[in-house]
């Protein structure tokens, strides 16, 4: 009895652990995980690069090995597929290799990708410029360099001052320039990313085409709380720039009568209240104004040293606060200069750029109406674009059809384009029809010259000084949200 109990125990305990067992999870059998694929910079000067991969299918985790094989290889996780070396790397060739391991340890074959790392610069390269002094006011200058040299910059005016040109080509000829002293800086770049020291080539230029400086701004430069000029933050960056024509956005001043805009221009074009020394006045147009149209709440407007001969606004069908406001200015010369002072629809969403695309092609309907083709041609002021590439923003491609939107454009004394506060999208411009930039000439700010034109953020710009009497706190007033922008032409 006592042996037939023992053996139901005995089946008993078996059908436990074969109900037990069957319970337990199957083992995994994962299929092996696939090789990752490794990214790097070929050749670079940075001491610390990067490298990075692709995810692999089935990957637990990843193996890294540095520079050697054979060798100790160091588990990673599967984020974030990146790996930097911990202390700075030497000059020279420096791989890594990578293999992804899934969960039960089976591994893949390895990737590996190599980074030379070189930081030592191409030597200067060799400039030789026309013969000083020249009649010439579109000198040309050429250079030699050295067989490292992949690519060249140079920039015309004080070495540390703004506007480096990056080109392929050993070759430079600037825009018209005016009498006077010249010194074009070259260096020269190889693929890793070093600059070679600058090489200096100085011209003098004598009895050229004597010309008339026409500078023109785009200025949404208000501040405060009720988008206007009145806390004097704008007014003090236009006064420091010296412009001559101003198309001006959110034209609003003090109680916005007659007498505040005459000294609101005033204090633009003659960095006086009451005008210019012998009594000149400024000339001014808003929208409204005269009994044309009505001004809206962020109005546009001009504001000129040289007489407005006919003014007026043109109705923009997508906005309720603002209407296109035009001038026709009897500026020096023979030719008329028409200025249009716009501010497109903001927005980043899909509608909004179509709403800008719509508002282009009204206006350039008005101009082709209105516009003598013989005229001189500008468009200016907040465009509210996030990009300056036409297929992201089409409202540019509209606008190509009458004045010239390509680059170069403007940039800071860092060479940055971008013209709203956080320095990340290019809102404002300052365009010209194809006979006006013809005669485009560099921006020059006491040392600096500005190749293609300024864009004017206080906060960086230096010496400060130069642009007298801005402060370096301006551009960070209070919803101060773009930046000037400033262009030269040479009227003849």
């Amino acid at each position: 009895m006592k042996h037939r109990s023992f053996v139901v125990a005995i089946a008993a305990s078996l059908l436990v652990l074969v109900g037990l067992s069957s319970c337990m999870p199957p083992a995994l059998d994962l299929p092996a995980p696939s090789a990752p694929v490794l990214s790097a910079p070929t050749v670079t000067n940075e001491r610390r690069p990067t490298w990075t991969w692709t995810a692999s299918e089935y990957a637990d985790a990843y193996l890294v090995q540095f520079s050697s094989m054979p060798g100790t290889w160091t588990r990673v996780g599967v984020l974030p597929r990146a790996w930097t070396p911990a202390d700075d790397l030497t000059d020279g060739n420096h791989s890594l290799f990578v293999k992804a391991v899934n969960a039960e340890g089976e591994e893949s074959s390895f990737d590996v990708r190599t980074v030379k790392v070189d930081t030592l610069a191409p030597a200067a390269p060799s400039v030789s410029g026309p013969v000083s002094p020249t009649t010439d006011s579109t000198p040309t200058w050429t250079w030699s360099a050295s067989s490292d040299a992949t690519t060249f910059r140079c920039q015309l005016g004080a070495e540390s001052a703004a506007g480096w040109t990056v080109q392929a080509t050993k070759v430079y000829t600037p825009k018209a320039l005016a009498d006077g002293t010249y010194t074009l800086f070259v260096q020269a770049g190889d693929q890793a990313g070093n600059w070679s020291a600058s090489t200096p080539s100085t011209v003098a230029i004598e009895g050229g085409i004597p010309a008339t400086r026409l500078r023109l701004v785009a200025s949404n430069l208000t501040s405060g709380t009720n988008q206007d000029y009145t806390g004097m933050e704008g007014i003090r960056i236009l006064e420091g720039i010296d412009p001559d024509v101003v198309m001006v956005q959110e034209f609003n001043y003090k109680s916005n009568a007659d007498v505040d805009f005459q000294e609101m221009a005033n204090l633009i074009i003659y960095r006086a209240a009451t005008g210019g020394a012998g009594g000149e006045q400024a000339f001014w147009y808003r929208e409204g104004k005269g009994g044309v149209g009505s001004a809206g709440t962020i109005p546009n407007g001009i504001v000129s040293k040289y007489p407005i001969l006919s003014a007026g606004e043109w109705d923009d069908p997508y906005m309720t606060d603002r209407d296109f406001a035009w001038a026709r200015l009897d500026v020096p010369g023979d030719v008329d200069l028409w200025a249009v002072s716009v501010h497109l629809k903001a927005s980043s969403a899909e509608t909004d750029k179509q709403k800008r695309t719509d508002e282009a092609t009204s206006l350039k309907a008005l101009i082709a109406t209105n516009v003598p083709a013989a005229a001189y041609l500008v468009v200016a002021g907040d465009f509210n674009t996030y990009s300056s590439d036409t297929a992201v923003e089409p409202c540019l491609s509209v606008l190509d059809g009458f004045v010239i939107v390509a680059m170069p454009f403007p940039a800071d004394v860092s060479d940055d384009s971008d013209t709203n506060s956080g320095r990340s999208s290019p809102y404002d411009r300052v365009l010209a029809d194809s006979d006006l930039d013809a005669i485009e000439v560099p921006v020059e700010i006491g040392a600096a010259i500005f190749a293609n034109g300024a864009v004017i953020d206080t906060r960086v710009y230096s010496p400060i000084d130069d642009i007298s009497p801005a402060l370096a706190t301006d551009s960070a007033a209070l919803n101060m949200q773009h930046m000037a922008v400033v262009r030269d032409f040479a009227l003849p």
